[in-house]
């Protein structure tokens, strides 16, 4: 989504997400290795091994705590 911007434009389109998509009630489908962002714009994750769904619910409950919730804190946990 946003691999192929600067630090400075990937946060900014990081930041604007959620108040873009809440006001119309979209849902967002984030595919991500960027933990921190994906813990900071859902609700629910699902994690894939080898293609396989691993896991599913809650982010809070499936993603690890991580020392930084900042996306783009190059911390993925």
């Amino acid at each position: 989504m946003t691999s192929a911007l600067d630090t400075v434009s990937r946060q900014r389109v990081l930041d604007a997400l959620p108040g873009l998509l809440a006001p119309a009630g979209t849902a967002l489908l984030l595919i991500s290795d960027d933990l921190p962002a994906v813990r900071a714009l859902t609700e629910e994750a699902t994690l894939f091994d080898g293609g396989r769904c691993v896991r599913h619910g809650p982010v809070d409950e499936i993603l690890p705590a991580t020392r930084s919730d900042t996306p783009g804190s190059g911390d993925d946990g």
